[in-house]
C-alpha cells in the first residue's frame, strides 16, 4: 500500500464516519425524515469527493488524536448543514425546518466524534502498519539476485536527435506478438 492509498482511506474513513453519526442522529431525532433510493448512491459520491480532495505528495503520518476529533466535528458540522438545508443532496426525504443545533446537539455532536477518533486512530495504526510490511516487502523484491548482471543502459548516440526516434524504433522491443 502506497502513502497515497493510506491518505485516502483515512480521508474516506473520516468522511464516512462524519455522514455516519449525523445521519443517525438526525434518524433518530426527525419523525419526517426518509431515506431515498439514491441515498447510498449519494453517500458514496460524498465520500469519493472526499477521498479525491487533498494533497498527494506527502508521506504517510498517523494523525494526533486532537486533529482528529477537530475535523470530524468540523466535518459533522458541515454534514449537519447539508442535512438541515438541503437533505436532497444526501438522498433524504423530508425537511427539518427550523433546526437548529442546541446544547444537547452540538454535546452528542462531539460525544460522537471523540468516540469515532478512537476508532480512527485505530484504523490509522493499521495502515502505518500495512504501509510499513508493504514497504519492507518492495525493498525485498527490488534487491537485485546476488551475481546477477546489471541491466544494460541504453545509450543515445553522440549527435542523436528526437527525429532520429523513428530510425532506432527497430531497437525497441515493442507490444507482444500475437500468434
Amino acid at each position: 500500500m502506497t502513502d497515497t492509498q493510506a491518505l485516502a482511506y483515512r480521508r474516506a474513513g473520516l468522511v464516512a464516519a462524519a455522514l455516519l453519526a449525523t445521519a443517525v442522529a438526525h434518524g433518530l431525532t426527525l419523525a419526517d425524515w426518509h431515506l431515498t433510493l439514491g441515498a447510498p448512491i449519494a453517500w458514496g459520491g460524498w465520500i469519493a469527493v472526499g477521498v479525491l480532495v487533498g494533497r498527494r505528495g506527502r508521506a504517510w503520518k498517523e494523525r494526533s488524536f486532537g486533529r482528529t476529533t477537530a475535523l470530524l466535528l468540523a466535518l459533522q458540522l458541515a454534514a449537519h448543514a447539508c442535512l438541515t438545508f438541503a437533505p436532497w443532496a444526501l438522498g433524504l426525504a423530508g425537511h427539518s425546518e427550523g433546526a437548529s443545533i442546541g446544547l444537547i446537539a452540538i454535546v452528542a455532536h462531539c460525544a460522537a466524534a471523540l468516540t469515532l477518533a478512537c476508532l480512527i486512530r485505530f484504523g490509522e495504526r493499521i495502515l502505518t502498519r500495512a504501509t510499513k510490511v508493504i514497504d519492507a516487502i518492495v525493498r525485498l523484491l527490488s534487491r537485485a539476485a546476488p551475481g546477477a548482471a546489471p541491466r544494460p543502459a541504453v545509450i543515445c548516440p553522440p549527435g542523436w536527435r528526437p527525429q532520429d526516434a523513428a530510425a532506432l524504433s527497430c531497437l525497441a522491443r515493442g507490444p507482444p506478438r500475437v500468434r
